[in-house]
């Protein structure tokens, strides 16, 4: 370290140590003491931890409620979206489809050792996993595969 840095450092501990000893003054002439006895620790430090406690349970409690206004806010969006779901009829909740033209057949399928009742299964689940209606959906053959 430099020397100026060294006398700086010197008078800001001159300085502090000199504003200890007149708080200390001030202290004693209030009545205070600089020792303390055992017990007075002991209070200090009990009404200490009482007040830390105190906080943490104020906090806690608020925790709690913040918790709960939060689950009624969502449990009254969930009623609101629910009775949106039953204000609108069930008939525009189904994916009905296009008719077809009448310009246009709906055509045949080839079924190769497949049923009709397993073809009509086979084309309702593609038509519900893939999203597309089934009067839009072109099967042109069938055909069970042997292991």
């Amino acid at each position: 370290m430099t020397p100026e840095i060294t006398t700086a450092l010197e008078e800001i501990t001159t300085a502090v140590a000199e504003e200890a000893t007149a708080m200390a003054g001030v202290w004693g002439s209030m009545g205070g003491t600089t020792e303390m006895s055992f017990l007075d620790t002991l209070s200090i430090s009990v009404i200490g931890f009482a007040i830390v406690f105190a906080v943490l349970g104020f906090l806690a409690i608020f925790v709690f409620l913040m918790g709960r206004v939060f689950d009624m806010l969502a449990k009254k969006k969930e009623a609101k979206a629910e009775i949106a779901e039953t204000s609108v009829p069930a008939a525009a909740k189904i994916q009905t489809g296009f008719p077809l033209p009448d310009n246009q057949g709906t055509g045949s399928v080839t079924l190769i050792n497949v049923t009709e009742e397993e073809a009509a299964v086979i084309m309702a689940v593609t038509s519900k996993k893939s999203g597309i209606p089934l009067n839009r959906l072109k099967f042109n053959s069938i055909k069970l595969l042997e292991d």
